[in-house]
């Protein structure tokens, strides 16, 4: 992103571009799917954002925790996870579009 961690400038820009920093104006239910094995995005990175989102407004959130899946479960997780995946999807989809 073009911004150094390690000064005072790049921490605010790091900051303004930080999806946690807009978590208190989100306004669209969330579905949140991690898997517990993501070298790509901590999952303690998805638990602060549920957490912010969870605490600081009233907008439906939820988060769900894959065992034994990567970064990309839905093209190259286990069969049963993908499936899991996909039933969480859609259960989420009734609930929120009743």
């Amino acid at each position: 992103m073009g911004a150094n961690p390690y000064t005072p400038a790049g921490r605010e820009e790091l900051i303004k571009r930080s999806p946690i920093t807009y978590a208190a104006q989100v306004k669209t239910p969330l579905l949140m799917l991690h898997g517990e094995y993501d070298l790509r995005t901590p999952i303690a990175q998805t638990e602060m954002y549920y957490t912010a989102i969870k605490t600081l407004t009233d907008t439906p959130v939820e988060m769900v925790r894959f065992p034994q899946a990567w970064h990309g479960v839905s093209r190259n997780g286990l069969p049963n996870l993908r499936e899991t995946r996909l039933t969480v999807m859609f259960d989420w989809l009734k609930k929120t579009l009743a």
